[in-house]
C-alpha cells in the first residue's frame, strides 16, 4: 500500500458522521452567499504529517529530500544521451503524422499506437535522470507526505460530499465544509 493509501485508510476512521452532523449545524455563507456547512479539524501544524504550514514565498522550513538533495530526480544508471535524443526524434516523428491524420490517440491506428508506445519506454528507459519516488519529485520529503494527506483528506471528503478549506481569520486552521440544500438553493 502507498503513502497516500494510508493516510486514506487513517482518515476514514474519523467520525464523518459527526463532522457532516456538524457542518450540518453550522451553516454559514461563503463569499458567494451559498449556504455552507462547516465544522473545524484542527491546526495545520497538528493534522499534516510535517506539522508544517507552507507559504508560496518562502521554503527554508522545508528540509531536502535525503535521497534526491532536493532536486526532484536522481541519476539514472541507464542514461543514454545519444540514444534518448534519437527515441525523442522518433517519438515526433511518429507523432505528428498521425495526430495529422487521426487525431485524438483513440483514433490511431493499433500497430501505430504499439510504434510509439515502444519508442516512449525506450525514450523512458535511457533518460538522465529518474524521478525520486522518496519525495515524489517534490524535493523534499516531507512536502511529499504533507501533499500525500491533503489529498488523501480530499478524497475521503468527496466522498461524504465535503471538502476541505483553510480558515478565513486564521489561515493555518482546517475545517470540513459542505455546501447546503435550501428551499431557495434548489429552486
Amino acid at each position: 500500500m502507498g503513502l497516500k493509501e494510508d493516510y486514506i485508510k487513517e482518515i476514514k476512521t474519523w467520525d464523518w458522521k459527526a463532522l457532516v452532523a456538524e457542518c450540518e449545524a453550522n451553516v454559514c455563507e461563503n463569499d458567494d452567499g451559498d449556504p455552507v456547512g462547516m465544522s473545524y479539524l484542527g491546526s495545520v501544524m497538528s493534522l499534516v504529517p510535517s506539522g508544517k504550514y507552507y507559504t508560496p514565498f518562502a521554503s527554508s522550513n522545508v528540509d531536502a529530500c535525503e535521497k534526491c538533495s532536493g532536486e526532484g530526480s536522481i541519476p539514472n544508471p541507464n542514461s543514454d544521451p545519444a540514444r534518448h535524443e534519437i527515441l525523442t526524434s522518433r517519438v515526433q516523428d511518429l507523432i505528428g503524422p498521425l495526430l495529422k491524420e487521426h487525431g485524438a490517440h483513440p483514433n490511431w491506428p493499433a500497430e501505430e499506437k504499439e510504434k510509439v508506445e515502444k519508442a516512449r519506454a525506450g525514450q523512458e528507459e535511457c533518460k538522465p535522470t529518474l524521478d525520486c519516488e522518496t519525495c515524489g519529485c517534490l524535493g523534499s520529503e516531507e512536502a511529499f507526505k504533507d501533499q500525500e494527506w491533503y489529498e488523501a483528506l480530499g478524497e475521503v471528503a468527496e466522498s461524504h460530499d465535503c471538502y476541505y478549506t483553510e480558515g478565513d481569520g486564521c489561515a493555518t486552521d482546517l475545517y470540513i465544509g459542505m455546501s447546503i440544500e435550501t428551499e431557495e438553493t434548489t429552486a
